[in-house]
């Protein structure tokens, strides 16, 4: 909530909590925390190339912001344990987290340009406001602090494009990571970003986790999506 606090101070709808008679933005309602969230218009975008450039220079200019904000208590970025038992889910999971992981880990300390992230940018959040000239971007459930980069390369796996594609060309045209750090580390970022998906099914496969689905076979079609990411 404070990052969509701090986006709509910048002019960057993100569906702000609207503070309470006293002053609050968030009370706690039967055991757990709500919020009333402002109501963010648009359209939401989607996979198509103009849209793609909407949402790298959305998201760019929202890390501008959030680099300059402190969240505190934010979630830390490293979340994947690669020695889960969940990974067991299917023998090709384990391995190719880890690879991933190590990936990464030979590059993340080249990488400068950190900050807090919206964590899951797919194209639906973004919402493009022609009569106003803005792209809001709500959802900041899934908020943790880490390499800009990981945002970058988790809309790129929404949009299915990668380096020099024009979410990513956008992006280095309005955020704040320099080009020659979005080169070095996207490509590690990406496999990143799909082994969380490969955790991620793999965590609702062992537990048959079947919250949200309408057909149960639908945990089974990640991990297999999550696979062919890797694979690829």
């Amino acid at each position: 909530m404070h990052a969509a606090i701090a986006l709509e101070a910048a002019s960057i709808p993100a569906g702000a909590p609207v503070a309470s008679r006293d002053g609050q933005i968030a009370a706690v309602l039967d055991g757990g925390t709500g919020a009333l969230l402002t109501w963010v218009g648009g359209v939401p975008l989607s996979a198509t190339a103009e849209d793609a450039g909407s949402i790298g220079r959305a998201l760019g200019e929202a890390h501008l912001v959030l680099r300059r904000t402190r969240i505190a208590d934010a979630p830390p970025f490293d979340w994947m344990d690669c020695d889960a038992p969940h990974l067991d889910a299917e023998p090709w999971v384990r391995p190719a987290v880890a690879r991933a992981v190590h990936e990464w880990e030979g590059v993340r300390h080249h990488v400068s340009a950190w900050g807090f992230l919206h964590g899951d940018p797919a194209p639906e959040v973004f919402r493009q406001n022609g009569s106003e000239g803005t792209c809001g971007i709500i959802d900041w459930s899934s908020g943790v602090d880490g390499p800009c980069v990981y945002d970058l390369a988790s809309a790129c796996m929404y949009l299915g494009r990668g380096p020099g594609s024009e979410v990513v060309e956008a992006y280095a045209a309005h955020g704040p990571v320099p080009l020659r750090e979005i080169d070095l580390a996207l490509p590690a970022l990406l496999r990143y970003r799909y082994a969380v998906q490969a955790d991620y099914f793999a965590r609702r496969v062992a537990e048959n986790d079947l919250t949200g689905l309408s057909d149960p076979a639908d945990n089974q079609h990640g991990l297999d999506d999550a696979h062919e990411m890797l694979d690829g």
